[in-house]
């Protein structure tokens, strides 16, 4: 029986990577109410001071995990929480991100295996040549394997690990719409409209982004997908090349 061909492109990774966004302001709200993370001690200073009870079922839905991007305000989160930046509040610490990047990159791989997308028929070709071990299992090795350094045909090629390449993703370079080949030149791979990156415009306060502009979830799905193609499917060929070059 074939594998279920999937609908909504990347919506488990999206589901991940906004469970984590929860789980992060919510750890970082702790036993506060919607109130003291507002700024009051009680509704009745909250009321006093202009408040509506609008603004706290709207945090409660985004505490509770209903997210609407559009009423998603992110200056309000990252103020209020104590973030040092909406690139914190939205996708973590550096850290944090490399921490889940082998989990996201599993997720990815795995729906570029079920997408009838032409683009990412590669994934079907690496996990044929490993012989044991589950998906899951294959598909860790092939993440380790894009750190290293390989030779193609006597010449030496090396792949950023993918952490890096998704730390990017959502960084600086990326906003500037620019990424970077081996060679220092500079690949644009995100299109001409900026409103396919960018969800927000913040003030130049939040100094790790350039203008304040970070990237969000409304336009996930179709980033991740030119991403993808643009800078992770080069390196799985290459991986793959490596891994057959004996044969």
């Amino acid at each position: 029986m074939s594998e279920p061909i999937q609908n909504k492109p990347f919506e488990e990774t999206a589901q991940y990577i906004q469970k984590l966004f929860i789980e992060r302001i919510n750890k970082r709200k702790g036993k506060k109410t919607f109130y003291q993370v507002l700024g009051y001690n009680q509704k009745t200073a909250f009321e006093l001071g202009g408040g509506n009870d609008n603004e706290i079922s709207k945090l409660s839905k985004i505490f509770s995990g209903k997210i609407n991007p559009n009423e998603l305000d992110v200056k309000l989160l990252t103020d209020k929480l104590g973030f040092d930046s909406a690139v914190e509040l939205l996708w973590g610490t550096e850290e944090e991100r490399k921490s889940y990047s082998r989990e996201i990159f599993i997720l990815m791989f795995i729906e570029m295996f079920l997408s009838a997308d032409p683009r990412f028929g590669i994934c079907k070709d690496l996990l044929q040549i490993f012989d044991e071990g589950d998906k899951e299992g294959k598909i860790s090795k092939i993440y380790d394997l894009l750190g290293t350094s390989m030779t193609i045909n006597g010449k030496k090629n090396a792949w950023n690990k993918f952490d890096v390449e998704f730390n990017q993703l959502i960084s600086a370079e990326a906003i500037n719409k620019k990424f970077y080949d081996k060679n220092g030149k500079s690949v644009k791979i995100l299109g001409k409209n900026s409103s396919d990156l960018v969800d927000y415009y913040m003030p130049k306060k939040y100094s790790d982004t350039v203008s304040g502009e970070f990237m969000g979830f409304k336009k996930f799905d179709s980033v991740l997908q030119d991403f993808l193609e643009k800078r992770i499917i080069p390196s799985l060929m290459g991986v793959y090349i490596e891994l057959t070059s004996d044969e």
